[in-house]
């Protein structure tokens, strides 16, 4: 038989039946306000308040609090000890600082609030195993220091309400020993600095509500369902084979080792971060799995890509790219589209692909260039290497490598010492201030290039030795391969300098039969010698 309560009592209701504390009742206790035996009911319309612990229940109780409820415990406003069941529709208060609103620390319980909950922990369930824990929040809960909702070991957790925790953790998982992975479901707004930790085990989070704050899922095969809602935060998958869809918001998502498949979904500045691992290779164009250095990983619909260390390869595609290198040596391809690329520190190379030409001057800084292929900010690049188009390249003041590859290309260093490669066809290359470095490499037929500003003693000319097949080992030009004269006097010449036409010729065998070739264009009257020359 049910005990009522409609009366102020100030000393602990210890309790062996069902207990109902009816809208004009109170309890206010310095120690535990109600204290019930398992298997019983206790409702709450009226109040209940204790400098401790407002309820406590035993195993298999039914706890209520009704819309006109009150229960605030300084350290915990009702407990229960597992197999319970308790439904929230009043305001549950504890200490913000540690205090707990609703805690069972037993198993298979089902919690459920549509009123409000302001506490450290709003809703933690401390021992929960194989998927017995059923948490709902269709009301509101307010942990602005702790963590709204936490579950210790597996089960669901449902937010069809608000979570509000400031810079604090909306929801987490722990996996216990013995826990299976844990389903959280949002339709709701959760509002954290995390709004979602995940355990190492492989949970699954689906979201068609409202996130702000990052999910952070940890280990295991995890699987985030956020297509048909909205995220603001990173989405931290972790370690594991990991599928991920996002939403219409730009997210920022982070795979982690193993084989992950991301669809980052509607989002126009979705991005893809690598997090500390080294020697990523990623690029956007490709529909299928590719082998970015974390994993075998298929990477849908982003933009952005980040990547903290390393030597990164990254590669866009058509769409306006970011692409982020960070430390190392890194390779960058914004491809066409109005892109930023930022090679970070370390010696980075921006490559230029096709053979649309391409105007790049690495002395811009910040400002949008229009490159040919689109309006390009490029930040912290050193090197540049052109494609098959009459590419026009411009160094910095530092020491750039700009190679032209194939088009004829005009490169011009700057100050600095330069490495200028023109590449196939007849290019013009301008060292500018520095002891620059000028590379003949390409095919000998119909490719001239000519060195504007040829510095005798300061600049030096390499040749490829796969290409200029005689001209000896690798090293200084030996002294007898090099003659000043129109042509070859004798069978040792190699490499000749016109000083009256300030033509460069390659000839095979000196005297032999072999025609001489025209490979490069100096100014006259240089007093060149084989010292300017180095084999490579």
């Amino acid at each position: 038989m049910a005990t009522y309560i409609s009366d102020t009592r100030e000393v602990t209701q210890s309790v062996i039946g069902d207990l109902v504390v009816e809208r004009s009742g109170t309890i206010r206790t310095v120690a535990t306000a109600i204290d019930a035996a398992g298997f019983l009911s206790v409702t709450v319309f009226g109040s209940v308040f204790s400098e401790s612990n407002a309820i406590t229940a035993g195993m298999g109780s039914r706890i209520g609090i009704g819309s006109s409820g009150l229960v605030y415990g300084e350290l915990v406003g009702l407990s229960v000890e597992g197999q319970a069941i308790v439904n929230n529709d009043g305001s549950i208060f504890a200490d913000v600082d540690d205090g707990v609103g609703i805690l069972a620390t037993g198993r298979m319980n089902t919690i459920s609030n549509t009123g409000t909950i302001q506490a450290h922990y709003g809703i933690r369930v401390t021992s929960g195993t194989m998927r017995a824990e059923n948490i709902v929040n269709a009301g509101t809960i307010v942990s602005h220091q702790g963590i709204g909702i936490e579950l210790i070991g597996s089960g669901t957790i449902t937010n069809n309400g608000d979570i509000l925790a400031g810079t604090a953790t909306g929801i987490k998982v722990t996996d216990a020993a013995g826990g299976l992975a844990s389903a959280v479901i949002n339709t709701g707004f959760i509002w954290a600095g995390t709004a979602i930790q995940g355990s190492a085990k492989s949970d699954i989070v689906t979201n068609t509500g409202t996130i702000r704050g990052w999910v952070e899922l940890g280990d295991g095969n995890d699987i985030f369902r956020g297509e048909n809602g909205w995220s603001n935060g990173y989405i931290l998958l972790g370690n594991g084979d990991d599928q991920a869809w996002g939403g219409a918001a730009s997210e920022v998502f982070s795979g982690g080792a193993g084989n992950d498949t991301i669809d980052a979904g509607a989002g126009t500045q979705d991005a893809i971060y690598f997090i500390d691992d080294a020697n990523i290779t990623l690029d956007l164009r490709i529909a299928g799995p590719q082998q970015t250095g974390e994993g075998l990983d298929t990477l849908l619909n982003f933009e952005w890509v980040y990547s903290e260390t390393g030597a990164d390869r990254l590669t866009g595609n058509d769409l306006a790219n970011l692409l982020d290198s960070g430390d190392g040596n890194d390779t960058l391809d914004g491809g066409l589209g109005d892109d930023s690329l930022d090679g970070g520190d370390g010696i980075d190379t921006l490559v230029v692909s096709g053979s649309r030409a391409a105007a790049i001057d690495l002395g811009v800084g910040r400002a949008p260039q229009n490159t040919g292929h689109g309006l390009d900010v490029i930040l912290g690049i050193e090197n540049v290497s052109g494609g098959s188009g009459a590419d026009r390249l411009t160094g910095d003041g530092g020491a750039n490598a700009l190679a032209g590859n194939g088009g004829k290309d005009r490169l011009s260093g700057g100050a600095g010492d330069d490495t200028l490669t023109g590449g196939a066809a007849d290019d013009i290359l301008t060292g500018g201030a520095g002891r620059d470095v000028f590379v003949f490499d390409a095919s000998r037929v119909k490719n001239v290039d000519t060195v504007k500003d040829y510095v005798v003693a300061d600049d030096v000319i390499h040749l490829q030795n796969s290409v200029y097949t005689k001209v000896g080992a690798s090293g200084t030009l030996a002294a007898k391969a090099f003659w000043t004269g129109k042509k070859a006097h004798d069978s040792s010449d190699r490499i000749i300098y016109d000083k009256g036409m300030g033509a460069l010729y390659y000839d095979a065998d000196g005297t032999g039969k072999a025609a001489q070739i025209k490979i490069g264009q100096l100014a006259k009257n240089l007093k060149m010698n084989a010292a300017e020359f180095l084999v490579i």
